[in-house]
């Protein structure tokens, strides 16, 4: 009796612990925002008028500076392959990243968030002999 008095506690002491720390590991899911991701998924992406390049907007789960991630690469629309060069991570602390818009030019593209008026490019990409170089307008 006296076992299963101990296994009984034993596995209540584990369920306690555990709900304790799924709460703590998940808690901008739980009670900021359900939509946050566990993990890494495609928030938007769009292609090149000529259809030669995509850009890929992946949502990362939170991190310990920001709630929401995102991360944005421009591909080879035929191959899939990222460019070289490196990708352009945003973060936003409070508020997540609304529809974006992209516009596309010659040589690379302005990434906007149609959140925000006056509606202004916070990022932009030049395309260059196959390589990415990103600029994040925020931090100028």
């Amino acid at each position: 009796m006296k076992r299963i008095i101990l296994l009984a506690l034993g596995l209540g002491f584990i369920a306690t612990v555990g709900t304790g720390l799924y709460v703590i590991a998940n808690y901008e899911r739980l009670f900021v925002d359900s939509t946050i991701p566990t993990r890494p998924v495609i928030y938007s992406e769009s292609v090149s008028p000529d259809g030669k390049y995509r850009c890929v907007v992946k949502q990362y789960p939170p991190s310990q500076t920001s709630t929401y991630n995102y991360q944005f690469t421009i591909q080879d629309n035929a191959t899939h392959a990222d460019l070289k060069g490196g990708s352009f991570t945003r973060g936003t602390d409070s508020v997540p990243t609304g529809k974006l818009e992209f516009d596309w030019f010659a040589d690379g593209l302005r990434v906007s968030d149609l959140n925000y008026h006056p509606r202004e490019p916070f990022a932009t990409a030049k395309i260059d002999n196959g390589e990415q170089h990103w600029t994040d307008l925020m931090r100028r």
